[in-house]
């Protein structure tokens, strides 16, 4: 898992779902905007999740994530 601030803004990328129970299953792309400080968007691009949010989204981002294996991995 990769954290770094961009701008004020959180990314994350979890790499390297290749090879793993994760890495053919289907993800719908999360777009949440409450304002210019309060948003998240979560997307699979290739074999990697990504995640980027305002300045306070990091743990819904990874909430987002959690939510997402534990549902496929049930």
């Amino acid at each position: 898992m990769i954290f770094f601030s961009w701008k004020i803004n959180w990314a994350t990328t979890i790499i390297n779902l290749q090879n793993t129970s994760l890495e053919n299953k289907q993800f719908e792309p999360v777009v949440l905007e409450k304002d210019e400080n309060d948003w998240i968007q979560c997307k699979l691009n290739e074999s990697s999740f990504e995640g980027f949010g305002g300045p306070s989204n990091l743990e819904e981002i990874i909430t987002v994530f959690k939510n997402w294996v534990e549902f496929e991995l049930i």
